[in-house]
């Protein structure tokens, strides 16, 4: 009989051909003493992504617990995301990007150990170091004080590096629709699963975040369509959390509408500047007023 599948370890890939070999050896290089699967949901990458994948499953001693996913046509980064999550079938699911990697291959015996021994916690986490594909810098991703954090303090900072993400299976069939939203989605998980417990910090640096710096300046158009996927998921989000999080989500509604009414003035869209502007102080009387008077130079610029 085989044995059951305590971890689901998800992957979602899109044109990684860099970095995916290191990605995947990563997490077959896992010490454990548990059986867990491997789900790869590539989105139709456009290099040699798949080929590399494929020749791992291929020769690598473990690579029969790789389950590829081949998505056709492309469905998008969040709905990618949301997809090999619902396909996870272990107890407990972490997460590692196509371009991310682990560096302790005992990550996941470590983090397992957590959440059996202390059923107060939904999620462990840990320390990663942030490598930059450019500049070949790196540092730590962030300089902890405790071990224990709630949903509230996710908005205060970005806490939880991705690939160091290891939680409780509570993923529901039919989730949330701020799951599904705006291009951050690991954020919006996290929130979800603080519903059901705590989260718990290992103080060790066990995974790698890497960025690349393009230098690419998004367009109006681009910046006000990411805005108002944003807004949506949050508006979501208000009805779902009810006032537990209203002002943290009041504040964040409004650096959007904020960041709308400066686009629209840099289109000299006087009406929708205003609109959005207004909304914006209704949300949120008390925003910083230094955001207003960036705004205001912003309008007074592009008005005149």
């Amino acid at each position: 009989m085989d044995k059951p599948i305590i971890v689901s370890v998800v992957m979602i890939t899109y044109n990684h051909e860099d970095y995916v070999e290191e990605a995947i050896n990563s997490i077959l290089s896992q010490k454990c003493d548990f059986n867990f699967e491997f789900i790869i949901s590539d989105d139709k990458s456009s290099d040699k992504t798949i080929t590399k994948i494929e020749s791992i499953i291929t020769k690598h001693p473990k690579g029969n617990c790789v389950r590829l996913i081949k998505q056709d046509p492309n469905i998008g980064m969040m709905n990618n995301f949301n997809f090999v999550l619902q396909e996870a079938k272990g107890k407990y699911i972490a997460i590692c990007e196509g371009d991310d990697y682990w560096t302790d291959n005992s990550k996941l015996q470590k983090q397992f150990e957590v959440l059996e021994n202390r059923k107060e916690i939904v999620l462990s986490f840990h320390n990663a170091i942030i490598l930059n594909e450019t500049t070949k810098n790196s540092n730590t991703f962030c300089h902890y004080k405790k071990d224990i954090y709630s949903g509230k303090e996710l908005f205060d900072q970005w806490l939880i590096p991705t690939a160091s993400a290891f939680f409780r299976n509570v993923i529901p069939t039919t989730p949330p629709p701020f799951l599904k939203e705006g291009t951050h989605g690991d954020m919006a998980l996290f929130l979800f699963l603080g519903e059901h417990g705590d989260f718990h910090y290992i103080d060790s640096q066990m995974s790698v975040y890497r960025i690349n710096d393009t230098g690419v300046t998004q367009s109006a158009f681009k910046g006000l369509e990411h805005n108002s996927k944003h807004i949506k998921q949050l508006e979501d989000m208000e009805v779902f959390f009810g006032s537990k999080y209203a002002a943290q989500l009041n504040e964040r509604i409004s650096l959007y509408l904020l960041s709308n009414a400066q686009h629209y003035a840099v289109q000299k869209n006087k009406l929708e500047s205003r609109k959005n502007l207004s909304l914006a102080i209704k949300r949120t009387p008390s925003l910083r007023l230094y955001k207003f008077v960036t705004i205001a130079k912003i309008i007074v610029k592009n008005y005149t």
